[in-house]
Parts: structure tokens; C-alpha cells; sequence
């Protein structure tokens, strides 16, 4: 379960180009991925 939890984070920065995008606090994308979603 824990390499399944793994392989969905790895999954989803692919999709995202991009490790953590909504953890920068001064990032404006931020909104934008949380409208998107």
C-alpha cells in the first residue's frame, strides 16, 4: 500500500511538471489548481 501511495505522488508531479506547486506560498497557481480541480 505504501509504494501504491508512492507511485500516485510520483503520478501526480508528472502530471502537475512539477514536485510541489501549491506548496510555494507566493505562487499565484496555487488558486488556479484548486479552481481546476
Amino acid at each position: 500500500m505504501h509504494e501504491y501511495e508512492q507511485n500516485q505522488i510520483l503520478l501526480l508531479s508528472q502530471t502537475l511538471n512539477a514536485p510541489i506547486p501549491y506548496m510555494s506560498p507566493s505562487s499565484h497557481n496555487k488558486d488556479n489548481i484548486l479552481l481546476s480541480q
